[in-house]
This record gives structure tokens, C-alpha cells and sequence, in this order.
């Protein structure tokens, strides 16, 4: 499952009102009312679907597209990411401990058990591994 669905903007793109589950970062792609979504659920589906075929006449595909092409460009796109990689460039180089010291005591404990239990388990697995258990 794609969390930003492109097929739903390419859809748009050319006309077309999509039709879509509620999963994901799909409720964010789209303006309202160049989509309309379902809980994933086969009933909820043919309820959106329902629901789009009596949209359908309302659209004009020509102003969608225009639309789209205000929303989104390739170019636009590009310079998002790049602001989103030289922000994680610049990040320090942290290790797991490091980073977990960030949050606050209660729940570093918390983690630090969990990585903990998961250790003793891995610790456990490839031991029985080794002497021929599993």
C-alpha cells in the first residue's frame, strides 16, 4: 500500500473524480471534492461509488485538470524533497540510546524494556539456532 498514491493523482490529473479507501496519506492527496472515500469496507466502497456516479455529472474533467496542474508540478515536488533530505542531512548522527534520550523518562523506559525483551528473544532464537533446536 502506497502512503502518497500517485495513480490517484494521475486519475485526477485526466478528469477523473477517484474513488478511493480511507487509508494511508490518501485523505491528503486530494481536495474533497475531487475524491471520494470509503472506509475499507467492501459495503462502504459501493456506498462511495454510489456516491461518485451521481457526482459524475457535475465534473468537468477540463477544470480538474487545470486544477491538478495548480496543485501539483514535478518541479514543486522536487524542491519539497530536497528541503526534506537537507533536513535530514543535517540531523546529527545519533545512535539508538542517544536518540531515545530525547523522550521523556517514562517512556525511554518503556522503550529501552522493549529493546531489552526483544534482545533476550533474538539472544534466545539464535542460541537454539546454534545447538540445533529449530
Amino acid at each position: 500500500m502506497e502512503a502518497f498514491c500517485i495513480a490517484i493523482l494521475e486519475a485526477a490529473s485526466c478528469g477523473l473524480l477517484t474513488v478511493s479507501t480511507r487509508v494511508g496519506g490518501v485523505p491528503e492527496v486530494l481536495p474533497d471534492d475531487m475524491i471520494v472515500l470509503a472506509e475499507p469496507d467492501p459495503s462502504d466502497t459501493v456506498r462511495a461509488i454510489t456516491k461518485a456516479i451521481s457526482i459524475l455529472p457535475k465534473i468537468d474533467p477540463q477544470v480538474m485538470h487545470l486544477r491538478m496542474k495548480k496543485l501539483y508540478s514535478w518541479h514543486d515536488v522536487a524542491k519539497r524533497t530536497e528541503i526534506v533530505y537537507d533536513g535530514a542531512l543535517g540531523c546529527p548522527n545519533q545512535n539508538l540510546i542517544d536518540r531515545l534520550s530525547r523522550h521523556d523518562t517514562a517512556k525511554q523506559n518503556v522503550t529501552i524494556e522493549l529493546w531489552l525483551q526483544c534482545r533476550n528473544i533474538f539472544d534466545v532464537l539464535s542460541g537454539s539456532l546454534r545447538t540445533g533446536i529449530f
